[in-house]
């Protein structure tokens, strides 16, 4: 009987381990941020506190870079809940580091929501919703064209969403880009 017990003991245990969903670059929502350190410092990220106003969570340095044509450079912001768990990932495009090395906001929207797309959709299927010009942008939208584009695609995985988002306005040449993972409540 005892063997029994320990049995389903460490099924339970094994169970409750493996229900976490694993997410960008090997992490598992529910993690503690201590797990989360220590499974990054491995792959040579450091969390810091990050210092942009509205942001939530904490930024990993260095960036981290996509390996497109061109690179793309992301800030992976992590926010952890009440209890210190892993609840959502953001991949930030990193701007400023893209436009010292040249590349224009506006083009830069339209290299990326290219490159981007088609990857997740080859990494997740098709995508669950899809809202905006995320299709048919070009450069004449972007330069002198309505000023400001926008599109939203989401995906979802086992027990994940994942959703590209990204705005331009030429206006101001400012250029909103971001890739989130969210975990799927079970009783949704």
């Amino acid at each position: 009987m005892r063997h029994w017990i320990k049995i389903m003991g460490l099924t339970l245990a094994a169970n409750a381990a493996g229900s976490a969903q694993t997410t960008w670059q090997g992490l598992s929502f529910g993690w503690p941020m201590g797990q989360v350190k220590e499974a990054l410092l491995h792959k040579g990220f450091h969390l810091v506190p990050n210092s942009v106003p509205g942001r939530q969570g904490w930024d990993l340095e260095p960036v981290f870079d996509l390996k497109l044509n061109p690179t793309l450079h992301l800030t992976p912001n992590l926010v952890f809940d009440s209890s210190d768990k892993l609840e959502r990932v953001t991949l930030i495009l990193a701007t400023k580091q893209h436009s010292a090395e040249g590349m224009e906001p506006s083009l830069l929207a339209m290299f990326a929501g290219r490159l981007v797309q088609p990857e997740l959709s080859a990494k997740y299927g098709v995508p669950v919703s899809k809202a905006g010009t995320c299709d048919s942008v070009s450069s004449s939208d972007l330069i002198g064209g309505p000023g400001y584009v926008k599109c939203e695609v989401v995906w979802k995985a086992e027990g994940q969403s994942i959703s590209l988002e990204w705005s331009c306005y030429e206006g101001p040449k400012m250029l909103l880009f971001s890739i989130s993972y969210k975990p799927i409540s079970s009783g949704l």
